[in-house]
């Protein structure tokens, strides 16, 4: 429980370094990453943890399991609903748990911003963060 308080107390040191941007439908739609972060914690280098925004739907993997759901930017806010996802057993304790905390993320509005070490993407909220790197593609948001 003691790891959980710090890493939590961790997550707010880096995200009060978050530089805040303006985004809209537009920031995100057509774009692909990769999940870096999962409250902090480096995700399996690898693994894809591939997230993706097209047509009004978010899709990722999370560890073990991928997902989907709708997503929308309102008031400054990242808003992701009716997620869905795979069911399959993790025989990874750990991934497990990244996966969990990425959902719990996922289900909650988030902020959005701009981690200045890294210049990653971060999503943010009560539960945790993610924070992404673009896919080449061309675009970066």
């Amino acid at each position: 429980m003691a790891a959980a308080g710090s890493r939590l107390a961790l997550l707010g040191l880096v995200c009060a370094g978050c530089t805040n941007l303006v985004f809209d439908q537009r920031s995100f739609e057509g774009t692909q990453w990769r999940i870096t972060t999962i409250n902090v914690e480096a995700t399996d280098p690898s693994s894809p943890y591939p997230m993706s925004f097209e047509g009004g739907r978010i899709h990722g993997g999370f560890g073990c399991n991928g997902g989907s759901g709708e997503y929308r930017l309102a008031a400054g806010q990242l808003i992701v609903s009716h997620v869905i996802t795979t069911e399959r057993a993790c025989a990874d304790l750990h991934r497990q748990q990244m996966e969990e905390r990425a959902l719990h993320v996922l289900r909650l509005p988030m902020q959005i911003g701009r981690n200045p070490k890294t210049g990653g993407t971060i999503l943010s909220n009560g539960a945790g963060s993610l924070e992404l790197a673009p896919v080449v593609t061309g675009r970066r948001l």
